[in-house]
């Protein structure tokens, strides 16, 4: 255990590094006798009066942290910012990313399927996007849920082909509404559950009125030829439908997605620097 020490100290000299992910600072100081101590800055060290700080920033590089192979920890890596400005787009599509991307896809056809077998009244095929969303933000989602339709049409025929774009909004939204704050607590998870639905019922509407005329061979085209024939036109008779049959799903599969990032140890989570906030 690191020694504590207590009393009043004269500030020698403080330095060290400051990046978005967490500070790294050493700190010398000296006692009336004038012995010298030093050590690292941990929570906990007060200033006794007044401290003068000057931090200066560095605009043309990043600061960031990476493992290192040799000594185990993630230490100190400097970046040109016209070096990141190149490389964003594929430090997004890290090794580790799409290790993910493949673990969410799998969550994402596990859980539908097993919600299939079940003949629950909710597709739970869509936690994993919603889980990728959060973690690794909007653009990841997007294509862990058009790679899971893919998938599935492949496997199960061309109507999930068909909806790959309802997919993608889902993890479009989920990813958005992340990034904007909205999964911090439990009512806004709700809220945000409510908005993704809105949002792929815009998108499912077109696709099943005009590729298959309402019917999609689900246990919904009850709902739509019941509301077509009381007298509701086919698109409205498909949104009510959506909406139904989504609100109560999504809830589910954003409560899910969010009660497992919640739960994630922090060693897991340092590996996404683009994870949204989550509380």
């Amino acid at each position: 255990m690191a020694p504590c020490w207590r009393g009043a100290f004269e500030v020698i000299a403080l330095g060290g590094t400051l990046d978005p992910e967490c500070e790294h600072l050493h700190l010398s100081i000296s006692d009336k006798q004038g012995l010298m101590r030093g050590g690292h800055v941990l929570p906990g060290c007060r200033v006794r009066t007044t401290l003068e700080l000057v931090v200066g920033e560095l605009e043309a590089y990043r600061f960031g942290r990476a493992p290192c192979p040799q000594s185990g920890y993630e230490e100190l890596l400097i970046t040109p910012q016209n070096l990141v400005r190149i490389t964003m787009s594929v430090s997004k599509l890290s090794s580790y990313n799409l290790a993910f991307m493949v673990i969410c896809i799998a969550i994402n056809m596990v859980a539908g399927q097993a919600a299939s077998m079940l003949k629950l009244p909710i597709f739970l095929d869509s936690i994993g996007t919603v889980l990728c969303a959060i973690l690794a933000g909007p653009w990841m989602a997007v294509a862990t849920g058009l790679l899971t339709n893919l998938l599935w049409g492949l496997l199960t025929g061309p109507i999930a082909t068909a909806f790959a774009p309802v997919a993608m909004m889902i993890g479009l939204s989920a990813g958005l509404l992340a990034r904007a704050g909205w999964f911090n607590n439990l009512p806004k998870v709700v809220v945000s559950s409510v908005v993704i639905t809105l949002a792929l019922t815009l998108v499912a509407i077109p696709i099943r009125s005009y590729l298959f005329g309402g019917a999609t061979g689900s246990g919904a085209d009850f709902v739509v030829a019941y509301l077509h024939a009381m007298g509701s036109d086919l698109q409205e008779s498909v949104a009510v439908t959506v909406l139904g049959t989504n609100l109560l799903d999504k809830l589910l599969t954003v409560l899910i997605a969010w009660g497992l990032v919640r739960r994630l140890p922090q060693r897991t989570l340092r590996h996404f620097p683009q994870m949204a906030a989550v509380r």
